[in-house]
């Protein structure tokens, strides 16, 4: 049985897009308390990053739609989305987001949401759900429809990496015997998609390491000494044990 992880980075401005506007309009910035909170991935490219003021945004790309984070939206179509995996099979699991009950303060995971309104599923960076025995063709045409990201592996720790490291639309398929080799070339800063503090892997580069495969040498303790909870739970992410701690 290999763990599926179906991921779609960017939901609060993916749901709104989906809801207010048609596919060939304008991109979206999602706002909260004067800063862009989510954008659509091509503003990316454009040099817009969650966290940058609107005022600056708005300078660069006076074409995109400027609109208010809805939890309520997200929260629909999210269940929407999850009805329509239950389709391609019964087992799937909304992944819960890792820092959901302790304030955090950073780029892509802050503590803004109001804790009574958002499904289990959704971090502030995006949508997550693992899956079991999916029907894969009807999978594939769904990744592809919605821009999703899908990763495939043998732990579910290795499929949410793959899945964070997926291009929109298209899925990565880790067999176990390629591990290491993915790890060893997946980039450190995917940990930010991971929810993980963004100076986890600004400071493991300082110590030389620029993919995730580099800090398997690390022990729980080394880990937990420099990097507190973070450094634990990436320390259960890299070293799955009979149950995974996603």
């Amino acid at each position: 049985m290999q763990p599926v992880c179906f991921h779609i980075p960017d939901f609060s401005s993916w749901a709104l897009l989906h809801r207010w506007q048609e596919a060939d309009e304008s991109p979206v910035v999602v706002c909260y308390a004067g800063k862009v909170f989510s954008c659509s991935p091509m503003l990316r490219r454009r040099g817009i990053e969650p966290g940058n003021s609107v005022d600056h945004a708005r300078r660069l790309i006076p074409d995109a739609q400027f609109l208010p984070r809805d939890h309520a939206v997200e929260s629909a179509l999210w269940d929407n989305l999850l009805a329509r995996l239950h389709t391609l099979t019964p087992q799937v699991q909304p992944l819960a987001a890792p820092n959901a009950k302790a304030p955090v303060n950073e780029r892509n995971c802050r503590s803004d949401v109001n804790p009574q309104t958002p499904a289990t599923g959704l971090w502030d960076n995006g949508a997550w759900a693992l899956l079991e025995r999916p029907d894969f063709a009807g999978l594939i045409r769904f990744t592809e429809e919605l821009g999703a990201q899908v990763g495939i592996s043998t732990r579910r720790s290795w499929a949410i990496l793959a899945a964070a490291y997926s291009n929109p639309g298209g899925t990565t398929t880790v067999p176990g015997h390629m591990v290491r080799p993915f790890l060893d070339q997946a980039p450190i800063q995917l940990l930010e998609s991971l929810c993980f503090k963004s100076d986890l892997p600004e400071r493991l580069q300082l110590f030389g390491m620029r993919a995730i495969g580099h800090a398997m040498s690390l022990t729980q303790r080394q880990l937990t000494a420099q990097f507190g909870t973070e450094g634990r739970r990436l320390f259960q992410l890299l070293h799955p044990g009979k149950v995974e701690l996603p």
